[in-house]
């Protein structure tokens, strides 16, 4: 058994000591804007109301393994979530009413991006900067909505909440942005382009843009040629 470890831990400091790669830990916030307006309807008592959707801002949180030197591949896994102002108004000038959802989506975002560093790390690893596109899947995890609630013509209440149902289970986007590294500290700029419907409504196939920033930390594994940093 002594053997086996001592072996194991050989390969682990033969692979960190050989390999090109860095770990990142990194959280930030999120600016969410659809594609157009939801352009939804409800009939409450027998009048018609108009149903609008906003969006308002939102964080993430997680980290990511960037795998490579100039040219490079980076997956991660990321807390995101998203918040919506869903209103709900009537659409008689007579009778003026309004009701407001305002829905937190949580989801687990899974991100694979492919970059570009303008620098080698393995020679300078102290300051870089990066460009890189890729996809991220981000899957539904729960929706928290305090909702409202309006009295229907038989007295009755009736509570009108957003749940997890309302939006669709995985939800893709397309991500371009650029990065800086200066030592152990990194920012990402980013802005991912819908690829699929948010909300799970027949007909209604509004997707959402997101423009973010992240702010981390990262610890450098390079196999260094003229460069004693370990960023």
């Amino acid at each position: 058994m002594k053997k086996i470890i001592l072996f194991t831990a050989a390969l682990l400091v033969a692979f960190i000591t050989n390999a090109q790669f860095d770990i990142r830990v990194s959280g930030g916030i999120n600016m969410l804007s659809l594609t157009n307006d939801y352009d939804g309807s409800a009939d409450m008592n027998g009048q018609d109301y108009k149903v609008n959707a906003k969006a308002r801002g939102g964080y993430n949180l997680g980290g990511s393994i960037t795998f490579g030197k100039n040219l490079y591949i980076s997956p991660g896994v990321y807390w995101t979530t998203i918040n919506l102002n869903v209103v709900t108004e009537s659409t008689d000038p007579n009778d003026v009413k309004s009701y407001e959802n305002s829905p937190k989506v949580n989801t687990i975002s899974v991100p694979l991006h492919i970059g570009v560093r303008f620098m080698d790390p393995t020679k300078e690893n102290l300051i870089n900067a990066r460009l890189f596109v890729g996809v991220t899947g981000h899957h539904v995890i729960s929706v928290k909505d305090d909702g409202y609630t309006y009295t229907d013509n038989n007295g009755k209440e009736v509570s009108v909440i957003h749940k997890k149902d309302d939006y669709e289970s995985m939800i893709t986007t397309f991500d371009m942005g650029l990065g800086i590294d200066v030592g152990p500290v990194f920012a990402d700029a980013g802005y991912k382009i819908g690829l699929s419907p948010l909300f799970d409504k027949p007909g209604n196939n509004i997707t959402a843009n997101m423009f973010y920033i992240n702010i981390g930390l990262r610890l450098g594994f390079f196999s260094e040629e003229t460069s004693s940093s370990s960023f």
